[in-house]
């Protein structure tokens, strides 16, 4: 379907397939590995058969299997460690995911997985490992890693600034770094080891600020929301280093990764008008009343309430922001209507409050989109 949405725009879709297909059916013995596959019942294996399971070509059935040995007595993870050395790729991923869920606070088997992360060629392997590490809310994965996890902290933020054009073009790695480190919603079944920001001042400040501009720069915008997430915990001098990527985010949305996106716009809007930075103004105008598009709920809904600390500096704005206001409570939706009602209380706040002394960050975007330019071309793996 991906591959339909890019040809019919270039009219160059050739329906094909008369002559059958160049695809080899599954028969025999790998028909039967698949059914057998996705009808794998982990219950009754002992403990032995899931060890073996971890090693299947199914990523569900190593799920599966690892989910299962975390609900029994026996502990495994010395077998576990040693088989991030096994021959069998899938064995490898497997004792990832059996980490996760049987390492039983096992500081050994994190180095284990961080070596691995920090050393292999395998990308699959290093993804496996990266989320295997995540920090499971309370209660959850009770023979897990638990917070074990948190000490490849260092390990992790030094990855995060690291570019592999060749292994990882599309810093995908970042992305889920960025995530198991500060993801702090109700969506998924972990807490990020510094949720919204919260704790990231203990962080090595010249690491976290090296991963935070790389994380501002990666093509999907759920890595750069999750990273936003540290703005209001930067210093004004750490701010210094960092306002031309906080810009760039903030003004041009991410290439990837839409529906996770607006986070770090919405949060460059609030730190810009939070420190009076005169160029947020115009970019957080632009966002919230003249996107258009998908997800203009959420830019207009967060976007708005972060622009008010900018007072009576919003008069020249004060048009669009009520044509905002307008067409919001002239839907047929009770949400928008509220939202409406809101904004307009918000703007006859802001309308009231004296605008705040507007410093421009101009020098730092200029200094930002040269060292941009001069990355451009970079190969191998890149300290940013």
């Amino acid at each position: 379907s991906r591959l339909l949405q890019h040809c019919l725009p270039r009219q160059t879709l050739f329906i094909t397939g008369k002559g059958g297909s160049c695809v080899d059916p599954i028969v025999g013995e790998d028909l039967e590995a698949v059914v057998s596959a996705a009808n794998f019942s982990p219950e009754g294996c002992s403990v032995e058969e899931l060890m073996e399971a971890l090693g299947s070509w199914s990523l569900i059935v190593r799920q599966q299997a690892a989910v299962e040995l975390g609900k029994r007595d026996e502990n495994v993870v010395a077998e576990l460690i040693a088989m991030l050395d096994s021959p069998n790729r899938y064995a490898r991923y497997g004792a990832c995911v059996g980490l996760e869920y049987a390492g039983r606070k096992s500081e050994a088997a994190v180095d284990a997985m961080v070596a691995e992360i920090e050393n292999d060629r395998d990308m699959t392997l290093r993804f496996f490992a990266v989320n295997s590490l995540k920090l499971p809310r309370r209660g959850a994965k009770e023979n897990g890693l638990g917070s074990a996890v948190q000490k490849a902290t260092t390990s992790l933020l030094k990855l995060a600034s690291t570019y592999e054009p060749e292994q990882d073009p599309r810093r995908k790695l970042q992305k889920e770094i960025a995530n198991l480190l500060f993801y702090g919603g109700r969506a998924q079944k972990h807490q990020g080891y510094f949720p919204r920001g919260e704790g990231s001042e203990t962080l090595d400040r010249d690491l976290l600020i090296a991963a935070m501009k790389s994380w501002l720069i990666n093509p999907n915008g759920a890595a750069r929301s999750d990273a936003s997430q540290v703005f209001e915990h930067l210093s004004e001098e750490e701010l210094k280093q960092v306002w031309g990527n906080v810009y760039h985010a903030t003004r041009y949305p991410a290439p990837s990764g839409v529906m996770f996106s607006g986070g770090v716009r919405y949060n460059g809007i609030k730190l810009m008008a939070n420190h009076g930075v005169k160029e947020g103004l115009d970019v957080g105008i632009r966002i919230v009343a003249h996107e258009t598009g998908w997800g203009d709920f959420g830019r207009k809904g967060a976007g708005f309430p972060a622009l008010m600390p900018y007072g009576q500096a919003l008069e020249p704005h004060y048009p669009e922001l009520e044509g905002v206001i307008d067409s919001w409570a002239a839907m047929r939706n009770e949400d928008r209507q509220k939202s409406a009602r809101k904004f307009a209380e918000l703007l006859a706040t802001a309308k009231e409050t004296k605008a705040p002394k507007l410093t421009s960050i101009e020098a730092y975007i200029d200094a930002y989109e040269k060292a941009a330019e001069g990355k451009a071309g970079n190969g191998g793996r890149v300290e940013e």
